[in-house]
């Protein structure tokens, strides 16, 4: 892709040399650059979603969102797609149940009681919410 003039592909993407031994595995949960490549490719020959779906083993409508979420003026740009999504997966903070030892102990005790998850995710919002006005005053 030449990004000055906003020409389409003059080649496929797997025609390009993607080095990425550097780069940590990722749980095949996720796509990987070369999934993200193999649908640029399936995308400049013009198969079908599906199609593309089926090669990569993935349900089509995580090859629809991803080409939908990660798409310029109409055109998908898979290395650039890989960044964003590496980004949104990086956890540069604590959770909140790791920094905070009263918040913790409460969800401690809320499991012991047998609390449900949806009971847990209340009590930790409402936890929450006191603890910051708490911490504000």
């Amino acid at each position: 892709m030449e990004y000055d003039h906003g020409s389409v592909y003059k080649q496929r993407m797997t025609s390009v040399i993607c080095d990425d031994s550097a780069r940590p595995a990722i749980s095949a949960r996720y796509l990987s650059i070369q999934d993200r490549v193999t649908i640029a490719d399936g995308l400049t020959v013009r198969d079908s979603l599906r199609t593309i779906a089926t090669r990569l083993g993935k349900n089509v409508s995580t090859i629809s969102r991803e080409v939908r979420g990660h798409s310029i003026d109409g055109r998908y740009f898979p290395y650039q797609a890989d960044r964003v999504a590496a980004a949104a997966r990086a956890r540069p903070k604590q959770s909140k149940l790791v920094s905070n030892a009263v918040l913790r102990a409460e969800v401690e005790n809320g499991l012991a009681r047998k609390l449900s998850p949806e009971q847990m995710g209340l009590l930790k919002v409402w936890l929450t919410s006191r603890l910051d006005k708490f911490q504000e005053g």
